[in-house]
């Protein structure tokens, strides 16, 4: 059986003061995931944090119930 140890931590930094960040991230016991925003996208009005955030999100739920159904095996 191969254990090993994930000790890490994470932050997103905005560009600017007045905006939010467009990048993403998850962190769980199984799995890590990170999205790095499209921030051109901007001149085109996509919010592409929306984006970053929501695929973060999902990927962080599909990777929880991967791990809920391997440990039911």
């Amino acid at each position: 059986e191969n254990n090993f140890i994930f000790v890490g931590d994470a932050f997103s930094i905005p560009k600017s003061d007045n905006s939010h960040s467009e990048d993403a991230y998850f962190i769980t016991e199984k799995a890590i995931g990170v999205s790095d925003g499209v921030g051109g996208w901007n001149k085109y009005g996509i919010d592409s944090s929306l984006f970053s955030n929501s695929l973060m999100k999902e990927c962080q739920r599909a990777s929880l119930r991967i791990s809920l159904n391997n440990n039911r095996d």
